[in-house]
């Protein structure tokens, strides 16, 4: 297992937790679509790395990555949506970060 290969997958995964926790918060039409867009092309590009050996180890720090990931996300979204409640106990398991199953953007 290589070390950058593990660090793509954390980023990634961050940043699709990133946008699931937007997409979640936000009652605005736009920009929906953007934020889905790059979930499903972070979804793709992990596809490329993610061994079963790197799916384990994303797997078990997952609490991790949704923390720092609603931070990022906490932060920009204020800006634009500074009134919206954001709920930042959101959690989604590998499988459904990863649209394996109940995608949580269907």
């Amino acid at each position: 297992m290589g070390k950058s290969d593990l660090r793509e997958c954390y980023s990634r995964v961050e940043t699709i937790i990133e946008h699931l926790l937007k997409l979640a918060w936000s009652a605005r039409a736009e920009p929906r679509a953007g934020w889905q867009d790059t979930i499903d092309r972070e979804r793709k590009a992990i596809g490329l790395v993610l061994t079963a050996s790197l799916r384990r180890h994303v797997e078990t720090t997952l609490t991790t990555r949704h923390e720092r990931a609603a931070k990022l996300a906490d932060r920009e979204f204020g800006r634009h949506e500074p009134e919206a409640a954001r709920d930042v106990s959101l959690h989604w398991t590998l499988p459904q970060i990863l649209g394996e199953e109940d995608d949580p953007i269907g």
